[in-house]
């Protein structure tokens, strides 16, 4: 009898378990994903970072209801900082 309790609360808590991992799955996945823009903001040739920057900018505003978001990261116009600012934003 008691076996049959034990058995009947694992399997509670198991069917549980996977419950509330789906319903935080599904939370996550409400909003919007993320799209990382690489480009040189600052530095030698910041002014072409800049413009690419306005162009999303615009395109963003003429499509409110696109399936994802965008966000800007800084290369600094330098190979070496393009890598560890997209390692900062990835991980």
């Amino acid at each position: 009898m008691i076996k049959k309790i034990l058995i009947v609360l694992c399997v509670a808590l198991c069917v549980f378990a996977v419950c509330y991992n789906a319903y935080q799955s599904e939370k996550r996945t409400e909003g919007k994903q993320v799209v990382y823009a690489l480009l040189p903001l600052t530095g030698t040739v910041a002014e072409i970072g800049k413009d690419a920057q306005k162009y999303i900018q615009i395109w963003e505003k003429l499509n409110p209801d696109a399936p994802f978001r965008v966000e800007f990261v800084d290369s600094e116009s330098k190979p070496d900082r393009a890598v560890s600012a997209l390692n900062q934003v990835l991980f």
